[in-house]
């Protein structure tokens, strides 16, 4: 009995031993963050680094083709990371911060976008599940 006990303890080991180590191609991902000066941990509106909650649609655009250019020449960046949240999403400034997204995918970037916390959750827990949800809807749907 001890036998096939130690036996069938050591299965998924040999298991483990004999499968080939897992890898991924991740050579087309060349990435940055984009990021809000200080932290993306606000209660408030996301304004990324070289923005202002007063630019428009066109503003922010403008401003984030000349940082990608920078991104793309300088460090070879196709990839870039944006957060978003609750409070941006379901803003005025939602339709301004757009140009983040489109001027990246306009020149052929891949385009992550990361949920912050709000400073009020913690843990990584959501404070405001139909906030969250309503969020993502309007993200994808756009």
């Amino acid at each position: 009995m001890l036998s096939v006990l130690s036996t069938l303890a050591l299965v998924p080991v040999a298991a483990l031993v004999g499968a080939p180590p897992a890898s991924a191609d991740t050579s087309q991902f060349r990435g940055v963050n984009w990021v809000v000066p200080g932290d993306n941990f606000v209660r408030g509106l996301l304004v990324l680094d070289g923005l202002a909650q007063s630019d428009s649609y066109a503003t922010v655009r403008a401003k984030a083709d000349a940082i990608y250019n920078g991104f793309e020449s300088q460090l070879g960046a196709n990839t870039v990371r944006l957060p978003v949240n609750t409070h941006t999403v379901g803003s005025s400034w939602w339709n301004a911060y757009r140009g983040t997204i489109d001027a990246a995918t306009a020149r052929g970037f891949k385009v992550i976008l990361a949920y912050w916390e709000d400073a009020a959750a913690s843990s990584g827990r959501i404070t405001n599940t139909a906030a969250f949800t309503s969020m993502w809807n309007t993200v994808t749907a756009q």
